[in-house]
């Protein structure tokens, strides 16, 4: 885990407690994620300011999701999923998304298939939900 996305989960866990140092937490998750990426702290700072300060009013968590999905993307891009699967933020407009849903589990891998097929049964990666999302396991 990232220093960055520990900030980020106290940001999201103080602002859905109405703890209000979910602000401090949150400006120095962007800090930090800032500095991994070989950025600068003022540069966070005018981002902060500039960019993300002006969405926040009545959009706090939301912008959290998002500030975390933008700054999980390249490194962290399994974090950023399951985070979607369990909020829905951001908002995803991929076309390819109307025809067939979002993809709410993974496959089970080809070798699980080929070494013990008789064992793993038959999903649907866009219909059928993991058991801990509300899902039935099919035997």
């Amino acid at each position: 885990m990232t220093y960055y996305e520990l900030k980020f989960l106290e940001a999201e866990a103080k602002q859905r407690t109405d703890d209000d140092t979910w602000i401090t937490a949150f400006e120095e998750a962007i800090e930090a994620s800032f500095l991994s990426k070989g950025l600068t702290s003022e540069e966070a700072e005018t981002y902060f300011t500039d960019v993300v300060a002006p969405l926040l009013p009545d959009n706090e968590l939301n912008e959290i999701l998002v500030q975390k999905y933008i700054a999980m993307y390249e490194a962290e891009a399994m974090e950023s999923y399951h985070d979607y699967r369990r909020t829905g933020v951001p908002t995803m407009n991929n076309p390819n998304n109307a025809t067939k849903g979002f993809i709410h589990r993974l496959p089970y891998a080809l070798s699980d298939v080929s070494s013990n097929g008789e064992n793993v049964p038959n999903v649907n990666i866009f219909s059928d939900k993991v058991w801990w999302a509300g899902g039935q396991e099919k035997l």
